[in-house]
């Protein structure tokens, strides 16, 4: 009937207005991508520049103990020297100038993988500092085997931090103690 046919019509009127007005509203960020002007990012292409600055380590500290952990047994350490070695002054000067922290200058717009540590890391020598009640403040944990070393992220304020290892190796071996255990 014809009554059926306006109806019909209308209804087919109103649907493709209704997809057209859609269909603007969805396209009009599209049609603003398009005649806008890409952003293009300067990019820096220079290298990153790396560089060590010294640290104090655990300035508060009064003494350095230097602990040498050979193994584990039924897990009872068992330690070298159980009672540890105190670093005089001039030790401990040499020791702290081996460690540094590592501030890495990285141009914008450039990505750079980052810092890994070995996945042996299993140290044997650990360095520990005490205030003058006697209470540990702090350790540095190095490992001759896979030349690595570790300790608490505030030392460098959450910077990486880099271990002279063959210095502090050196070191060792003028205290007279073994630097090759567990390896």
């Amino acid at each position: 009937s014809c009554g059926d046919y306006l109806m019909t019509r209308s209804r087919l009127i109103l649907a493709v207005a209704l997809l057209a007005v859609v269909t603007i509203w969805l396209a009009q960020d599209y049609f603003r991508y398009l005649v806008s002007s890409p952003k293009v990012e300067a990019r820096d292409e220079r290298p990153p520049v790396t560089k060590l600055e010294s640290i104090a380590i655990y300035p508060s500290a009064t003494r350095v103990n230097l602990l040498i952990k050979n193994s584990r047994l039924d897990g009872v350490e068992i330690s070298t020297n159980p009672n540890g070695v105190n670093l005089n002054k001039s030790q401990r000067q040499e020791f702290e100038r081996s460690i540094s922290k590592i501030v890495t200058v990285k141009p914008a717009g450039k990505d750079y993988p980052g810092e890994g540590m070995d996945a042996c890391f299993i140290p044997h020598h650990f360095f520990r500092y005490f205030d003058s009640a006697g209470k540990k403040i702090g350790e540095i944990k190095i490992c001759f085997c896979c030349s690595g070393g570790a300790s608490d992220a505030s030392l460098a304020n959450g910077l990486p931090i880099y271990y002279d290892v063959a210095a502090i190796e050196q070191l060792v071996k003028k205290m007279r103690l073994p630097t090759q255990v567990g390896c």
